[in-house]
């Protein structure tokens, strides 16, 4: 049995709206340690000039998680056992809301006094007014909404609006499994698993106090999965194989979902709401969301009694998943293997009940969907193992997966314009093949490791409608996909880890036995081809003709351990990019201000693709860009290359430097 209970304090990746929307599938997560991009979204909303100078713009974030388990096993006689497993887990997230910035004056500049400013949040106060007294002199500073000195064109406040997260998600998950041994050539197991999620999800944002700016997401649902799976392992005479069979039912959580009527514009757009302002009438608004009812919900019931049929109940799927694997000798040191499988995924549970609405402008922006099948991958695998030296076993195999029924996006909007907005559907494929190639050595002697080079090519595209409007959702012709789907791909991935241990007796000398015994070094290197992109976008059937550069890594982590008394203590050093290679973060979008930086720049390289006819318009049109060369992406203006535009975030195209941790682990 295990007892786990955790609290963190941090930051939410969350940010409240202003003008823009919030995330709301990042809900539980704290900022991480690689949040460029979380900051780079937020220069795109006014070019850079006021957002990335607010530290109070993400909200704090109060996190509390539990987890238990249980797990009973019984020996029922000597060729069969049984084991129940029983877990819980909760998550509760809280975000404290209002001002709390500390007003006590720090010092002063001049004749400008200042406190802790810019941290801290100051979100609805008026013009920030400050007073102190310097000697003989009192001064008085009343800064503008933007803490910001005369002349100054940045922002330092009034933008951080309002988080109200009270969260809390909980997963009851059970776990029964028989394995049983029947005579010399079945090994059979057999077991049903339960997961139960209650999310109750009441969180909404504010930047104002009108319901301009405002979004919720309060939904409470309880969905369930119930699988059971039957696996018989035969063997005779050095052949093996495996066959078993998955089944499963996804219960979508129960209730209705408004997928009656795709263009209802009362229910959809025609809040009651829609033109509050301050007042009685607002606060009586927010204390609605407060309390963790959905007014859009309550809405769309009141509008389903009137217009029966608008509310459709959720649907459940059932699945059957066949797997088989056969694995069989060729020689003493090698074998031949074959897999083939299905396998289901279920889309995230807390992202499947997502609903954005604004209660002005469009009103309805994005809605989820429930009723998504999971989507289902087909495996195919086969390979060949050979032992070639001295525990030295090399794999080679060939693998084939296609992906179906992913979600995808889905367009709804009527002739009027008064409807538009996104929901998902089981519109993306995916078909993935390759060859992979690894080599191990494992066993426990000084010298350990592997590497593994995976030459993978994929490809993925969409069926079916791109856009549903009023005008064509009854016609057979409409609005497809056309134009998004895309050659196979190659890309190689060559991954190694060599593992250097020395012996915990290396000499009958305790000083040299002290010094020379009980060293862990792990080197992981990594390479992988850059990821593919489309430019320009708006070329017909132009499709993932240019790369971003490779990527290349090599970590080191260093232990040495030593008995101090009753403690095993390991003292370890760790290395992140061991050789500093600068890791060029062009793929992110980081270092370009905008679009048009990003534009700008890719126009001025002097690349292959542009000689061809479909670049000719665009030469002309822009003098002296999609000139035809050598160069590559990721090329800088150099003396050489004069002409190539450089993005104007410089300082984020690298990333990723040397970095080295130290520490101490202590066992007893």
């Amino acid at each position: 049995m295990k007892l786990l209970w955790k609290r963190q304090l941090g930051v939410s990746p969350i940010k409240p709206a202003f003008g823009d929307f919030p995330d709301a599938t990042r809900e539980g997560g704290f900022m991480p340690e690689n949040n460029l991009k979380y900051f780079t979204e937020l220069s795109d909303l006014d070019n850079g000039t006021n957002y990335m100078f607010d530290p109070t713009v993400f909200p704090l974030l109060d996190q509390t998680s539990v987890t238990t388990g249980l797990i009973l096993n019984y020996v029922i006689n000597p060729t069969t056992f049984w084991e129940l497993t029983l877990n819980y887990s909760s998550i509760k997230d809280h975000s404290p809301v209002g001002d709390n910035r500390d007003n006590t004056i720090l010092t002063h500049f001049g004749p400008f006094p200042v406190s802790e400013m810019p941290y801290g949040k100051l979100q609805y106060a008026p013009n920030n007014r400050l007073t102190t007294i310097i000697g003989q002199d009192t001064i008085t500073y009343q800064y503008p909404g933007n803490d910001a000195f005369p002349t100054v064109a940045r922002r330092f406040r009034s933008k951080e609006g309002d988080l109200y997260t009270n969260v809390h998600t909980q997963q009851y998950r059970a776990k029964a499994d028989l394995t049983t041994q029947i005579g010399d050539h079945h090994y059979f197991k057999s077991g049903i698993e339960y997961n139960l999620y209650d999310i109750d999800h009441k969180m909404w944002h504010k930047w104002n106090t009108n319901a301009y700016n405002t979004y919720e997401y309060n939904y409470h649902r309880s969905p369930r999965q119930t699988g059971i799976y039957l696996q018989d392992q035969i063997s005779f005479e050095g052949i093996v194989t495996n066959l078993s069979a998955r089944f499963d039912y996804f219960y979508g959580g129960g209730g209705k979902w408004p997928t009656g009527d795709p263009f209802a514009i009362d229910a959809f757009v025609n809040s009651p709401f829609r033109d509050i302002g301050a007042g009685s009438t607002a606060d009586s608004f927010y204390q609605i969301l407060s309390s963790g009812r959905s007014i859009i919900w309550e809405l769309w019931e009141e509008y389903d009694k009137t217009h029966p049929g608008f509310l459709q109940p959720i649907q459940n799927h059932f699945t059957i998943s066949p797997r088989l694997g056969i694995s069989f000798p060729v020689t003493e040191n090698s074998k031949f293997y074959f897999n083939y499988g299905h396998f289901r995924s279920q889309p995230p549970y807390y992202s499947m009940y997502l609903i954005r609405y604004r209660y002005t402008k469009n009103g309805l922006y994005d809605m989820s969907n429930p009723n998504l099948e999971p989507p289902r991958t087909v495996s195919y695998e086969l390979g060949f193992g050979y032992n070639f030296f001295e525990n030295m076993i090399l794999t080679m195999s060939g693998y084939y997966k296609d992906v179906t029924g992913q979600n995808g996006n889905l367009q709804f909007g009527n002739s009027s314009g008064t409807i538009l907005y996104d929901s998902w559907a089981n519109n993306n494929y995916e078909d993935i093949q390759g060859i992979e190639i690894n080599i191990t050595k494992n066993d426990n002697t000084w010298i350990n490791g592997w590497i593994t080079f995976d030459y993978m090519l994929k490809k993925s595209g969409y069926t079916g409608r791109a856009e549903v409007n009023d005008l064509n959702i009854n016609t057979e012709l409409g609005t497809y996909y056309d134009g998004n789907e895309n050659r196979f791909l190659p890309q190689p991935r060559l991954t190694g880890n060599i593992h250097f241990l020395s012996p915990r007796d290396w000499s009958s000398n305790p000083w040299l036995n002290f010094l020379l015994s009980n060293w862990d070094i792990s080197i992981f290197a990594e390479w992988r081809a850059g990821a593919y992109f489309t430019f320009p976008e708006d070329i017909p059937y132009l499709n993932n003709n240019l790369q971003w550069p490779d990527y290349y890594m090599v970590n080191l982590r260093l232990n040495k351990t030593v008995d101090i008394s009753d403690f095993h203590t390991t003292f370890y050093v760790d290395i992140k990019n061991v050789f500093n290679i600068k890791v060029n973060l062009l793929r992110y979008d980081y270092a370009f201000r905008n679009a048009d930086d990003r534009t700008a720049y890719l126009a001025s390289l002097h690349l292959p693709i542009y000689d061809s006819p479909e670049f000719e318009n665009l030469r002309a049109a822009n003098p002296g860009l999609y000139i035809p060369g050598n160069d590559e992406v990721g090329e800088l203006r150099s003396t050489d290359k004069p002409y190539i535009n450089d993005p104007m975030d410089s300082y984020f195209i690298y990333g990723f430097p040397r970095d080295i941790w130290f520490g101490v682990k202590v066992d007893f």
